[in-house]
């Protein structure tokens, strides 16, 4: 996973954590994912939570005389999700007589195929939500996975690496990092061969940035030596340090290939011609 692509994809899962419908619904997931822990496995045999709306919990019993003999038990009950999740999350505790069990269908629908990612991908986003409450953690390791098989498919930022609307095109946060003054200046550093100050996103928007400052000025030294063979050293020179940026080592005489094909051809045969 490339320097960025985490940043990235952190801040797309938590927008998707934030929406107000997700916050919603959050809440209401680990006050019904807690009953069968805090009420026990035989209770939770006989009972099923089936609600929580502002601050009640509403569980189906399995006849009306147990639904009795639980209102004497809601104190504990309230008790423990206090415990377990703070005061106020669970207020009140109602019981009422219903389908504790689901029917079970005849032929059980094929469980939903799993998004499929990259090990890497895999790795960094269960170390994304590792800090999360242990009741958060499936519901997001599940909206997670959908995100980023999307985000995997999707068009490449060139700057992050991150999702953009289209195919080396910079996304909308990298095309404000590359109009930044702290950038054109790095830029401007580091098209001239400077160590890098910048760090993170600002230094990839920086170098991105460097890195098409010298292909313009490529292709006008280009220009300029193919009428003008005295200015093929200056054209080898910029393309040097145009490959030095862009690998981040010295560049080898293989390394040429990476260079547009035009300009690879004229110093091919330039510099074959001066051997």
């Amino acid at each position: 996973m490339r320097k960025g692509r985490p940043a990235a994809l952190s801040e797309l899962l938590g927008e998707f954590l934030k929406r107000p419908e997700i916050q919603r619904g959050l809440p209401a997931g680990r006050v019904l994912a807690l009953w069968p822990k805090l009420v026990g496995p035989e209770l939770a045999r006989l009972t099923r939570p089936e609600a929580f709306r502002r601050g009640v919990l509403w569980v189906a019993v399995k006849d009306h005389v147990l639904a009795h003999q639980l209102g004497y038990q809601k104190p504990t009950i309230l008790a423990k999700y206090a415990h377990a999740l703070g005061e106020g999350v669970v207020n009140d505790v109602r019981f009422r007589a219903g389908p504790v069990l689901a029917e079970t269908p005849a032929h059980e629908p094929a469980p939903e195929p799993r998004p499929r990612l990259d090990a890497e991908a895999e790795a960094w986003l269960l170390e994304t939500i590792r800090p999360l409450p242990d009741a958060l953690k499936r519901p997001a390791l599940k909206a997670g996975r959908v995100l980023l098989a999307r985000v995997q498919g999707a068009p490449r930022c060139p700057v992050c690496q991150g999702p953009s609307e289209a195919e080396g095109a910079p996304c909308p946060s990298c095309r404000l990092r590359l109009e930044l003054p702290e950038v054109r200046a790095e830029a401007r550093r580091l098209a001239k061969g400077a160590a890098p100050r910048l760090e993170g996103d600002l230094a990839a928007a920086a170098r991105h940035r460097a890195l098409g400052e010298l292909a313009a000025e490529l292709e006008r030294l280009a220009a300029r030596a193919a009428a003008r063979p005295q200015a093929t050293p200056e054209l080898l020179q910029a393309a040097l340090g145009y490959l030095r940026l862009a690998l981040g080592r010295e560049p080898r005489p293989e390394d040429l290939a990476q260079l547009p094909p035009a300009i690879q051809s004229l110093l091919s045969s330039r510099l074959g011609h001066r051997s």
